[in-house]
């Protein structure tokens, strides 16, 4: 875990990491995520709650990871979700404590939804 760390980028190195299957940096600083973060194939959890983001990396080379379950982004500066979230095997989703008006559109097309908390 690198939660509560004042970080305030997301280390690259990160990304060389293959086989991480759970990724918490909450409690930083963090107002940027990169795209290569969505990219890692072994994935199952990211937490990245109580940062500053204010948007997420517009696309991807590629699709989310297939074993992308958990996504935790509350208590951040977010005011949508890009379309690539659509039809991903995302089962939790927490967006609480962002600046959302709307609930995003991608949020409708996610079949194996189990949590939303917004």
């Amino acid at each position: 875990s690198l939660s509560f760390n004042q970080l305030k980028q997301i280390p690259p190195e990160i990304c060389n990491f293959k086989s991480l299957i759970k990724m918490q940096l909450a409690c930083n600083e963090i107002s940027y995520v990169p795209s290569e973060i969505f990219q890692l194939p072994a994935l199952e959890h990211i937490d990245l709650s109580h940062n500053s983001i204010s948007s997420l990396p517009e696309a991807l080379l590629g699709e989310l990871p297939p074993a992308l379950a958990v996504l935790d982004l509350s208590h951040n500066l977010l005011t949508d979700l890009p379309s690539y979230f659509e039809n991903s095997g995302i089962k939790q989703l927490d967006l609480a404590h962002n600046r959302l008006k709307s609930v995003p559109q991608c949020v409708g097309t996610l079949s194996q939804l189990q949590s939303l908390n917004i």
